[in-house]
């Protein structure tokens, strides 16, 4: 289907945008040529059509509709030769002065056979992953753990009376700068194409509650997702499976580091390391050179780094990085109305009329310490040291 040859084109190109299905000017999804240093824009055309007239059909459309297209990507499920593929690159540059790629069905098999998309032969085909009888009980055992893990994260981050709301985030390009807006409910989508994410945000924004969102959805859909204090695991001087099997959780059911390897070769994991910009200066060439490890060791692996922005970027091969954003009006009354109930219409009021108070609760933090106040029948100051200092005042 289109959704496969898409997602399939999105781990080999990650610039790559996906355009809507009508109205898309010839192209499946697009990449600008302002995002490339040499302004070459790159677009995907996906059919189950594979002859000439067809290829030809797509370059003229999209040469038409994206003036600043240099390479075509020309994605089909029929068998294409690679003597064929080259006629037709050939004939394309000729004619429309374009690069062409041409990704035909065997690409598309060996991509399927890889572990790393098997939540997509489940979900999509009806394909369960494969995994040796010997293993399953030890996999079992290590959701549970890596469940506990993420409750236990959770009850650390959050109280039990906040809440849990969906967060809005906005892709960011090598500037920094926001080009496509997402939801953290949709990284789903944007973890099961294989991609690897630097998430970004300011202190109390939800980085570490969006990490264990992501955790338990993993879990519950059948993965297995390791959540990490990242600091901790680089001044433990351990390999990453060696300080996993330590947590308490897993080691307390038998799950070691030899049987965490094991069983990444069934079901790629999913890491999520929380607290980049927590790491020492003097331990920095330590954590850059543990991730590009990780990175190289777990070709397969999902990665999410969370961090505040900092001067040094997490390397990650293929990632992209995602800012959290404020909070919207609409996000934040939910938050009330979920927090309150019948309650939160005065509370709303008093934000939504105070420029201060707008401003401080539009950070997730902020607006679970003024809800608290607020319930305990305690003034709200104007201020965000006042709401600091009444916080403390409080404990």
């Amino acid at each position: 289907t289109t959704l496969f040859r898409s997602v399939h084109a999105k781990q080999k190109w990650p610039q790559l945008v996906a355009c809507e299905r009508n109205w898309d000017g010839g192209l499946d999804a697009y990449a600008s040529g302002e995002l490339d240093r040499e302004g070459k824009g790159v677009g995907l055309a996906c059919s189950i059509t594979a002859t000439p007239s067809k290829v030809e059909k797509d370059a003229t459309d999209a040469k038409i509709n994206y003036p600043d297209l240099r390479v075509l990507i020309f994605s089909t499920p029929k068998e294409v030769t690679q003597y064929t593929a080259g006629i037709w690159a050939k004939d394309v540059l000729e004619k429309f002065g374009l690069q062409l790629i041409v990704v035909p069905r065997e690409e598309f098999i060996t991509w399927l056979m890889d572990p790393a998309n098997s939540d997509i032969c489940r979900d999509q085909l009806g394909i369960a992953p494969s995994m040796a009888p010997d293993l399953a009980p030890a996999y079992e055992r290590a959701r549970e753990a890596a469940k506990d893990l993420a409750d236990n994260w959770d009850r650390m981050i959050r109280r039990a009376d906040r809440p849990l709301i969906s967060l809005n985030a906005v892709k960011l390009n090598e500037k920094g700068e926001p080009v496509e807006a997402v939801t953290t409910a949709s990284l789903n989508t944007v973890l099961s194409e294989g991609q690897r994410i630097v998430l970004e945000a300011p202190a109390g924004s939800g980085k570490s509650t969006t990490l264990v969102q992501l955790a338990r959805r993993a879990l519950d859909a059948g993965g297995l997702a390791f959540l990490v204090d990242l600091p901790d695991w680089i001044r433990s001087g351990k390999d990453f499976f060696s300080y996993v099997a330590a947590r308490p959780q897993f080691a307390s059911r038998d799950v070691d580091a030899t049987v965490l390897s094991k069983l990444r070769e069934a079901q790629p994991p999913i890491f999520l390391l929380n607290g980049w910009n927590e790491v020492p200066v003097a331990r920095a060439e330590a954590a850059d050179e543990a991730l590009r490890e990780l990175d190289r060791s777990f070709g397969a692996a999902i990665v999410v780094v969370a961090t505040r922005r900092h001067s040094l970027v997490p390397q990650l091969r293929g990632s992209f990085r995602l800012a959290l954003s404020p909070l919207g009006r609409a996000q934040r009354d939910e938050y009330l109305r979920l927090a309150l109930g019948d309650s939160a219409h005065d509370l709303r009021l008093k934000l939504n009329n105070s420029r201060v108070l707008d401003s401080i609760t539009r950070t997730p933090l902020f607006l679970a310490e003024v809800v608290d106040l607020y319930r305990a029948g305690k003034d709200i100051p104007a201020t965000k040291m006042g709401v600091l200092g009444a916080v403390m005042d409080a404990i």
